[in-house]
């Protein structure tokens, strides 16, 4: 299933002219661009951005709890920037898997409790703080499992 793409996973088609690098928005561009990759050949970086997008969650992020359950803070950008993206996302979502936020509230809590120790953030105040803010954000949307 994985080595097919989100738009063949979601049945999904573009309905607005191709965008391209050089006329469309990066945004626009990386959207249309990942739609069409095999999921399996996706970056850290890729899901991050999906995730953000809050598109293909179903079969991205599975992927991405599974890549931080061995790294929280893999470089996504940025190191930390797959897991604040996955922490970034709203509280409906969470609401609806359930088993996935048990997973992700399992590598937050490791994760806060580590953050000072993260050798890729040794001297990167400004990320730091940032993600001290996703995690202050997270910590409020918590989510009460039945």
């Amino acid at each position: 299933m994985n080595n097919k793409s989100i738009s063949q996973l979601e049945g999904w088609s573009w309905n607005q002219p191709i965008p391209d690098e050089d006329n469309s928005s990066y945004e626009e561009y990386n959207f249309y661009v990942l739609h069409k990759k095999p999921v399996n050949e996706y970056t850290p970086e890729d899901l991050g951005f999906m995730i953000t997008q809050e598109s293909g969650l179903k079969y991205v992020l599975p992927l991405a709890i599974g890549i931080l359950k061995s790294n929280p803070f893999v470089s996504a950008n940025y190191p930390g920037g797959l897991l604040t993206s996955v922490l970034g996302l709203p509280k409906t979502i969470w609401e609806q898997s359930p088993h996935l936020y048990n997973e992700v509230k399992i590598i937050f809590d490791n994760a806060k409790n580590n953050l000072e120790n993260v050798e890729e953030l040794k001297g990167s105040y400004r990320t730091i703080k940032y993600i001290r803010s996703v995690f202050i954000i997270f910590q409020n949307n918590i989510v009460i499992s039945k």
